[in-house]
């Protein structure tokens, strides 16, 4: 969609914003910082007609505070009562849906906890401790490090590496796509058409693959799922899945401005990509 640079389009007072404006820096400005501009522009547009029209201007109500604070009692309560339950990290629910995955894995797998004293460590211990408990299928142990990047690393039942690390407590969006990522290592994993096998086999070069993701990005699974898909396959690749919220130095050090961001050595990728497309990406290195 063309707009101007206030994200007007032809058409008077409708804007647009986001993926679906032409851009002069690929994905640089994100659909939050397009929407901004867009919403200033859209509240300039509105106050102009208020005013053409002569329109009475009506008072905002005011913020009922009370209830906002019977809401937030309200959270708190229910979070207390699934800490009570031993619900934690994953609801009963979502335990029920889990004894049919795991009785499909052909092996077990093993979570390595890389932690220190950092937040995301003591969450990433908390999910471990919690995730493991829930099959026979499933182990985890700890490795206390200093200095470098909490995560968890999935290894293969004889402890061997599988190339996928999540820096990051598996949850939000990103939950299936773990779960994903066990049973690709497990197997017997996703299938793959004979078209996209054949490229992840054409992949000439080792590669280390970072995602850059949120968990409250829709798009960002699909990103994630690919990546550790392709890393589950081969043995010379590396996914690290990493929630931008807890690396700000990442996001820093390659200016990522939207995610999901994919980073094959020094250059970046930006938005959905399927498997095919990230196949490409990286037999195109070769």
């Amino acid at each position: 969609i063309i707009t101007d640079e206030d994200k007007e389009t032809n058409v008077k007072g409708v804007f647009a914003a986001g993926d679906v404006c032409v851009k002069s820096l690929r994905q640089v400005v994100t659909a939050v910082s397009d929407g901004a501009v867009s919403a200033v522009s859209a509240e300039r547009h509105a106050a102009a007609t208020r005013d053409r029209l002569k329109l009475p201007s009506f008072p905002r109500p005011s913020v009922d505070l009370q209830r906002l604070e019977q809401r937030r009692t309200s959270i708190e309560q229910t979070a207390s009562m699934q800490e009570q339950n031993g619900e934690g990290f994953i609801s009963s629910e979502i335990r029920e849906q889990l004894t049919a995955v795991f009785s499909k894995f052909e092996t077990s797998v093993q979570l390595l906890g890389h932690v220190d004293d950092s937040p995301l460590s003591s969450e990433l211990r908390g999910f471990m401790a919690e995730f493991s408990g829930l099959t026979d299928k499933v182990d985890y142990a700890v490795d206390e490090i200093t200095g470098g990047e909490p995560g968890i690393e999935i290894l293969h039942a004889d402890g061997t590496p599988s190339g996928i690390v999540y820096h990051a407590v598996p949850g939000g969006h990103e939950f299936n796509s773990f779960i994903l990522a066990l049973y690709n290592v497990a197997g017997p994993g996703q299938e793959l058409r004979p078209e996209t096998r054949e490229k992840i086999a054409q992949i000439a070069a080792p590669a280390n693959v970072k995602v850059l993701m949120s968990l409250s990005c829709t798009m960002c699974p699909d990103v994630v799922t690919a990546v550790q898909r392709i890393a589950a396959e081969r043995a010379d690749v590396r996914a690290d899945i990493y929630d931008i919220r807890y690396f700000p130095d990442l996001k820093k050090k390659y200016n990522v401005m939207s995610v999901p961001c994919v980073i094959v050595g020094e250059e970046l990728f930006f938005g959905r990509k399927h498997i095919d497309e990230i196949a490409d990406i990286l037999v195109s290195r070769a």
